[in-house]
């Protein structure tokens, strides 16, 4: 609970353009409280399997589009680190496949992650070979390496075999391993220290037939659009949770997209409240002071409102595989901490409304004015003297006065955060010859 305060205020300030000076350090806010996140999930994971608690689903998934997805998370942060980065699919890939399609997309992360991280020049390769319905994934990287007597110990919890200086929760790999072992695979491990590391992950990946309704969504992104709120009447949203903190987490980001939000913090006075409004759906928090929140969802559910969609949010991540009885009491189930946007699909899932995109509400605006050319002088002459805090001051007086395409702008604050001053250089006279 704490650490979703964190972590969604985090999400809030980082979203707000008022805020353009403040975002490298709120950048890593968000980043570090995902981390964490990240570490605490990986610990309830490594619990689950030791417990023999974790399900593994058979989905029907899309192998090309989850590895073209999947490889596209990682592109980017190549390209920034100046990594070759390459994926390709050898032997005839079915259209669908039955397999968990969570875990195995967490398996090729891990390993994708793994390889930047310790890679610091050259290039990582995703390979993906289908044959009889098994697939062979490989990840090789060009960099540190691991030593043969190392390589019962990169296995293990939270142990670092190399570098300690690279962020990292040492849980990767070893969750990696176990789901592996789950789903029925093997893993293996090829390394040269100082030449690089290869990761290979063998298992069954039986084809499925495909319908016309399998086919529909599968090339859809794994990208979350920018959302800024939804169209039609505005509708109404209880959020009731004892936490100080979500309550106004929620209502703040809520509100902002077009809800009202009624916020209580108990059911004493939600009880109240329902008296006097039907709301259209109730985030309803578990741990509360009063009572179980279970026992009043049964109660909403058995009394008057036993239609209002309910979104059950707990700190307790176990209570996610629930079955029997509270399965009927709630509508969606979100863990702590979890991600605002995910809120808002579920919440527009249920209410069955349409969200409106940030590109379909800026196409309504006209383009900012480009840059004039003081504007080009000013920037030129503070990266060539390799001012860094000059040209940050202009990139923040820019936008605040709306002057220059975003993009143009984001590229030159990512290029100022490597103190790539001839980067900027380039970039800023590109815009010179384009007006020319």
């Amino acid at each position: 609970t704490p650490l979703n305060a964190i972590y969604g205020f985090a999400q809030l300030l980082e979203k707000d353009p008022d805020l353009a000076p403040w975002r490298v350090s709120i950048t890593s806010i968000r980043r570090s409280s995902e981390h964490l996140a990240g570490l605490i999930d990986g610990l309830l994971d490594i619990s689950r399997i030791e417990a023999g608690r974790l399900e593994i689903a058979r989905d029907k998934v899309n192998l090309r589009s989850l590895l073209r997805q999947t490889a596209s998370i990682f592109e980017a942060e190549a390209r920034e680190k100046g990594i070759r980065f390459s994926w390709t699919t050898h032997g005839r890939l079915p259209a669908l496949v039955g397999t968990d399609e969570k875990r195995l997309r967490q398996i090729i992360i891990n390993l994708l992650s793994n390889a930047l991280r310790y890679t610091e020049k050259g290039q990582v390769d995703l390979d993906l070979t289908y044959r009889n319905e098994v697939a062979v994934i490989t990840v090789r990287d060009t960099g540190i390496g691991i030593a043969p007597e190392n390589f019962a110990r990169i296995w293990r919890p939270f142990e670092r075999v190399s570098r300690s200086d690279r962020q990292g929760s040492g849980l990767g790999l070893t969750i990696t391993k176990l789901l592996v072992e789950i789903m029925g695979g093997e893993i293996e491990l090829d390394s040269t220290p100082g030449k690089g590391s290869t990761f290979s992950v063998r298992m069954m990946l039986p084809s499925i037939s495909t319908s016309v309704f399998d086919t529909k969504n599968m090339n859809k992104s794994v990208q979350q659009p920018s959302l800024v709120g939804y169209r039609g009447p505005r509708k109404t949203v209880l959020v009731v949770d004892d936490d100080i903190n979500h309550l106004a987490l929620t209502d703040q980001f809520l509100s902002s997209l077009g809800f009202v939000v009624l916020v209580a913090a108990s059911t004493e006075l939600a009880e109240q409240m329902l008296s006097e409004a039907t709301p259209d759906l109730i985030v309803l928090d578990i741990d509360l002071p009063d009572r179980d929140g279970w026992s009043f969802a049964e109660d909403l559910r058995s009394g008057d409102f036993p239609n209002i969609p309910i979104i059950v949010i707990s700190g307790h991540a176990d209570e996610e595989g629930m079955t029997g009885s509270k399965l009927a009491l709630h509508d969606a189930f979100l863990a702590k901490p979890f991600n605002l946007d995910d809120l808002l699909m579920q919440v527009a899932e249920l209410l069955k409304v349409t969200l409106i995109l940030k590109s379909e509400e800026e196409a309504e605006k006209p383009a900012p004015p480009d840059l004039t050319e003081a504007d080009r002088t000013d920037l030129l002459e503070s990266a060539a003297l390799g001012h860094a805090a000059g040209v940050r001051a202009l990139l923040d007086k820019l936008r605040i006065e709306n002057r220059g395409a975003a993009s143009l702008l984001d590229l030159l604050e990512k290029r100022l955060d490597r103190f790539d001053m001839a980067g900027i250089v380039e970039a800023v006279e590109a815009t010179r010859h384009g007006v020319e």
